[in-house]
């Protein structure tokens, strides 16, 4: 699929599935799934940003406040996707 919509990258979450994602690129393609492996929890600078994450619903925040991380999220994606590299919807 990836030399098919010549991408230039893979990406993988690797929590449960990094050894899985790696094998099923080893010897197959010119992809390494090793330079672009994310686990899926946001650690750091982020952890604020995963925070909002997990606490929002469908009533919003569960403070009533803004989803200020979370919003600048959407907005960033929203922005790449339309504007930035080309994504390709599968």
């Amino acid at each position: 699929m990836a030399h098919r919509l010549k991408a230039d990258a893979l990406v993988a979450e690797v929590n449960l599935g990094g050894d899985m994602a790696r094998a099923a690129c080893a010897g197959r393609s010119r992809y390494s799934v090793a330079n672009r492996a994310h686990d899926a929890r946001q650690m750091g600078a982020r952890r604020a940003l995963e925070d909002e994450m997990c606490d929002f619903g469908m009533g919003g925040l569960s403070s009533g406040r803004s989803p200020d991380r979370l919003d600048a999220l959407v907005w960033a994606v929203t922005d790449l996707i339309t504007r930035g590299p080309r994504v390709r919807m599968l």
